[in-house]
C-alpha cells in the first residue's frame, strides 16, 4: 500500500529531528570516552570502599566516586579554550592524585580522590596495552585514530546488556569541586574559579547522557530487541553518517566530532586485553593505598610528552599562568 504524502510528513519530520539530534549538536564533544572509565570504576569500587572503611552500598559515595573517575577529562568538554584537562594528564598527574588523596579527610573527599586514581590507572593500562599499540605510539602519533579506538571500546561496552546502567549514570559532581580546586592550588600554585570546574562537569555529564544515543542512532552500536531504532541507525549509519564524516575529513576540522562518528570497534584480542585490565584493576590500585610506590609520567603514555614540552603540556602551563 502506498503511503499518502500527509502520512509521510510525521515520518519525515521524525527522521530530520533524529538527524539533527545525532549530527547537528555534536560540536561539544571534546574528550576521550567516559564509559570505559565508569565500567572500570564499578569494578574496583567495592574493593577500595572496603579498604578505606566506606560502605560500597552507599549510593551517594558511589556517585561521588563516579565523578572522580570522570573529572580528569572534564575540561576537554568545555567549548572555551582552557588547559584544565591537559594539566590533569600532563603536569605531575600522579603527584596530583596522591596529594588529592592525602588531603581527603571525609568519606566524600576520599571517594572523589579514589575515583580520580581509578581514572589515572585506567589511562595507564588502557593506553599502554590497547590504544597505543593500535596507534603505533601515543596521542601525538595519530590523534584521530587514538580517539576512534577509545570511542570504539565505549560502543562495545554500551551495546552489552549488563552495561545498561551506563546509559543512565548520575555522578555527584558538587562534592568534588572544592577538593579539586584546592588541590590545583596546592600543586600548581593557582586556583581556578569553581564555576569553571562546575561548567566542565556539566558539559561532560551532558555528553555522557547523550553519547550512547548518538552512537546508537548513527549505527555504531546495536542493542538486542530494539529493531526499529537499530534499523534507523542502520539507515543513518549508511547514508548521513559516512557523508558527514567524509565532509568533516575533507574540511580537516572538527576532529572530535569525526572520531565520535567513526569509532573503531575493538578486536577480539583487544577485548581480551580489556577484560584482563578490568580483572587486574583492584590488584593495581590497592597496593598504592598500602604504601607501594606510585607510577609516574603522563597519563597519555605518550613519549613525546615525557619532557613536558609537548603542545598539550605547554597549553596547560599557559592556562595556569593566565589564572589570577
Amino acid at each position: 500500500m502506498l503511503l499518502r504524502s500527509d502520512n509521510l510528513k510525521p515520518l519525515i519530520f521524525t527522521f530530520l529531528f533524529v538527524v539533527a539530534l545525532v549530527f547537528g549538536f555534536s560540536g561539544g564533544v571534546w574528550a576521550l570516552g567516559p564509559f570505559a572509565h565508569l565500567k572500570y570504576a564499578k569494578e574496583i569500587w567495592p574493593h577500595v570502599a572496603k579498604q578505606t572503611g566506606m560502605e560500597a552500598g552507599d549510593e551517594r559515595l558511589w556517585r561521588v566516586f563516579q565523578a572522580g573517575a570522570l573529572a580528569p577529562d572534564a575540561g576537554y568538554y568545555l567549548e572555551q579554550k582552557n588547559g584544565l584537562a591537559q594539566a590533569a594528564h600532563q603536569l605531575a598527574p600522579w603527584r596530583f592524585c596522591k596529594i588529592l588523596f592525602k588531603n581527603a579527610h571525609t568519606d566524600s573527599d576520599r571517594a572523589f580522590a579514589l575515583g580520580w586514581l581509578s581514572h589515572c590507572l585506567l589511562d595507564l593500562q588502557g593506553h599502554s596495552r590497547i590504544v597505543n599499540p593500535v596507534v603505533g605510539g601515543g596521542y601525538s602519533k595519530n590523534n584521530l585514530l587514538h580517539k576512534q579506538v577509545e570511542w570504539g571500546l565505549d560502543c562495545y561496552l554500551l551495546a552489552k546488556p549488563e552495561n545498561d546502567w551506563l546509559w543512565q549514570v548520575k555522578p555527584d559532581h558538587l562534592a568534588g569541586l572544592d577538593p579539586w580546586a584546592n588541590n590545583i592550588q596546592r600543586i600548581y600554585g593557582k586556583k581556578p574559579p569553581l564555576n569553571l570546574l562546575k561548567e566542565a562537569f556539566l558539559a561532560q555529564f551532558y555528553e555522557v547522557g547523550r553519547l550512547p544515543y548518538v552512537f546508537w542512532l548513527s549505527g555504531s552500536l546495536h542493542l538486542e530487541n530494539r529493531g526499529v531504532v537499530n534499523g534507523l541507525g542502520f539507515v543513518l549509519g549508511n547514508t548521513v553518517r559516512p557523508g558527514y564524516a567524509a565532509w568533516l575529513e575533507w574540511r580537516d576540522g572538527d576532529l572530535n566530532v569525526l572520531a565520535v562518528l567513526t569509532p573503531r570497534l575493538p578486536s577480539e584480542e583487544e577485548v581480551s586485553d580489556w577484560e584482563k585490565i578490568l580483572k587486574q584493576g583492584p590488584e593495581d590500585l590497592l597496593p598504592l593505598l598500602k604504601g607501594e610506590p606510585w607510577p609516574c609520567g603522563n597519563l597519555d603514555m605518550d613519549k613525546a610528552c615525557e619532557k613536558g614540552d609537548c603542545p598539550e603540556a605547554l597549553e596547560a602551563r599557559a592556562w595556569l599562568e593566565s589564572l589570577p
